[in-house]
Formats: C-alpha cells, structure tokens, sequence
C-alpha cells in the first residue's frame, strides 16, 4: 500500500508532511474523519449530489479463489451506451481479468454487473463496463494542482457507502497527487474533486488514528493520467467491443 509514497518521500518526511498539515483546523486532521452530511451544507449541494448519485462501492471477486475485496469508482462522461466506472487498478488486478466477477452498488441501493475493459499498463487505473445507465459525472479539461486547494471525494471506507469527505492538495509529484485526505481501506478509487469537477482517483492511502483522533495521507492518479488512460480505453473500444445494450437508470434492480 505504501510503495509509490516510499518512493516519492522517506517516512520522515511523510510525518512532517502530516504534521504541517494539522498545525491549522482542516477536515484532514481532527477528533473525527471529515465527513459531510449531504443535506446540510448549501453551497455545493448540488455537485456533492451529483458526485454521490456517480460514485458506485465494487466488489470483486476471483470467480476460482474466492478472494475478493471492496474499492470505489465513478461512472464519468463519455461517449457511448451504459456507463464507464474509473477506478484504481489494483481493485480489477487478479491472475487473468476474465476471472474477476465485479459487481457495482449505486447510492440508491440498485446494483449492477460489471465487466473490466481495460487495466492501465503505466498507471493505477481500471476502466468498468456496465449496460446500466449510472449517472455520469464531469471530467475536467484541465487542472493545476495547488497548494491548499480543497477537494472532495465519496468513498467506500470498510465497505460503508457513501461517505463524502473533504481534504486539502498538497502538491504534484510525477503525476501523481498528495493529498491531506483520511481514508481507509475500501477508498481505493474514490474519485478526487476540485470545484465541479473530477481531477483525479485515489490510489493509496496512509491514514492513522491516535485515539479519537486521525491523520491522513492519500495518494491519486492525476487528471493527465486519467486523460491518457482514456485515451487507451477509446482505442481498445473502438477495436474491439460490440455496442452495448442501454438499460435504463430506473430500471436497475434493488
């Protein structure tokens, strides 16, 4: 889990890097992980709603061990029928992808079969093919990543759907974003926002709880790897696959 941030920064500077964080209030760091209750903050309503209708919690499963975990993904726009959940990669990794059952559960308590497309060769990333119409969410044309900015993801920490959370962006490094974000186990894919739009996906994360208090660290795929990522996905879908079937929204079983 912790590869990419030994490689980026040494341990020493990860708890620095923590501790500068918390010298001001921030939803990163407090008696609680950040979480928001999507009724009673105004403002960004609508988008929180939006985010949380496209974010769907995955469970994969190896259709010969058994074996399986929990991660979260987002249906994004795209050009086509059904929907297109992005994810992280290692969620959709196993011996051959094939053998992987994936099944999507939408905010609204519906859930869908899903089909891997795509795994990244060069990131850690996972395209999920699904007939059902899941609401789409925006992807940014570009973004800056700075110092400071606030940022929002929906997650699936330990299997609990959803839980919307705010944190703060602390730079770029080799495409890759550090964020002063709490997550847990099962946020792998939760898709990272700045203002009304997706930027990036979680990959790692490095969170700790001392008491009733936690800190945080998450590691996300940027939008440039996002956008090459897609790029590869388009290709292999223009080669490839068949049209899909659309079924729509309303239509999905509880």
């Amino acid at each position: 889990m912790f590869r990419r941030i030994a490689t980026i920064f040494s341990m020493s500077a990860l708890v620095m890097l923590i501790a500068l964080s918390c010298v001001a209030p921030t939803t990163a760091c407090g008696s609680t992980p950040a979480q928001v209750d999507l009724a009673t903050v105004a403002p960004q309503q609508v988008v929180r709603n939006k985010l949380a209708e496209s974010t769907v919690k995955i469970h994969s499963m190896n259709a010969i061990t058994g074996r399986g975990g929990t991660g979260t993904g987002v249906s994004i726009e795209f050009e086509g029928d059904g929907s297109r959940v992005l994810t992280a990669g290692h969620i959709c990794k196993v011996n051959h992808p094939k053998l992987l059952l994936v099944k999507l559960d939408t905010i609204k308590g519906a859930s869908a079969v899903g089909k891997i497309i795509l795994i990244s060769d060069s990131s850690d990333l996972c395209m999920i093919e699904t007939v059902w119409v899941i609401p789409r969410f925006p992807i940014a044309n570009s973004y800056v990543a700075n110092f400071g900015d606030k940022i929002l993801t929906v997650q699936a920490p330990l299997g609990i759907f959803p839980v919307i959370r705010e944190g703060i962006m602390n730079f770029m490094i080799n495409d890759t974003y550090i964020l002063s974000l709490v997550s847990t186990g099962g946020a792998s894919g939760s898709p990272v926002i700045y203002g009304s739009e997706l930027v990036g996906i979680i990959t790692e994360i490095a969170s700790t709880r001392s008491g009733n208090e936690w800190s945080g660290i998450s590691v996300a795929e940027s939008l440039g790897e996002i956008k090459r990522f897609l790029i590869a996905v388009r290709l292999k879908e223009a080669l490839l696959l068949p049209k899909t079937k659309v079924i729509p929204e309303e239509r999905l079983a509880p």
